[in-house]
Formats: structure tokens, C-alpha cells, sequence
């Protein structure tokens, strides 16, 4: 699998982020989504860096305080972003090993 999305509904949880360590061990996806984190963000660099260490992301902190969508990636891809708002972001994404690149977006409908 290289690519993921998912509706974590908060992370701060100690027993949620080894839930997704796991997943990611056994899955060993390249790029992804986190949406409604619920995670402020003087503690999202530091969640971040433990539950997907060594990645790189972008978050849309700067249209909501809790953060609502994460993107994340291995740092053999290569990734652009676009466009963001408060309910998505834009991206171009280069996997290694597949020749072209394709746009994704990762959506949180909020109400």
C-alpha cells in the first residue's frame, strides 16, 4: 500500500498513535492523510515526529486550530502543495518508482 487516508477523530491518545505506528509498520504506506486530529498545534510537530518519525507533512493550522487535515509522506516522495483552505488540501505527488506524478485532496467536511 502507498497511499492512506483517514478519519483518525483525535490523536492525542497515547494507546490511538501506537494503534497507528502499527498499521504503519505492517502497511508501510509512502503518503497520506490524517483528518480531524484534534490536536493543537504547539503539540503537532512533536505527535508528528513520534508516531511517523522522520517524515515530512503540511496541516492547515492556519485556517484551524485544530489542525483538521494532516498530509503526510516518506521523504522518498516528493510532494507540492497547491492549495489549502479549511477544508482541504491540494497536493502533486511523485512516489518513487512510478513514473508520473497525480494530484490528490485531501477533504474534511466540517459542519
Amino acid at each position: 500500500m502507498d497511499i492512506f487516508c483517514w478519519n483518525i477523530r483525535g490523536i492525542n491518545d497515547k494507546i490511538k498513535r501506537r494503534g497507528v505506528r502499527k498499521w504503519l509498520k505492517k502497511n508501510q504506506p509512502l503518503f497520506g492523510g490524517l483528518v480531524e486530529t484534534h490536536v493543537n498545534p504547539d503539540k503537532a510537530s512533536s505527535i508528528i515526529s513520534r508516531v511517523f518519525p522522520g517524515w515530512r507533512y503540511e496541516c492547515n493550522y492556519e485556517f484551524s486550530e485544530l489542525g483538521k487535515i494532516w498530509v503526510l509522506w516518506h521523504p522518498s516522495v516528493i510532494v507540492s502543495v497547491c492549495h489549502k483552505s479549511l477544508q482541504s488540501i491540494t497536493c502533486i505527488v511523485k512516489l518513487p518508482l512510478v513514473k508520473s506524478e497525480f494530484a490528490v485532496t485531501m477533504v474534511y467536511g466540517s459542519n
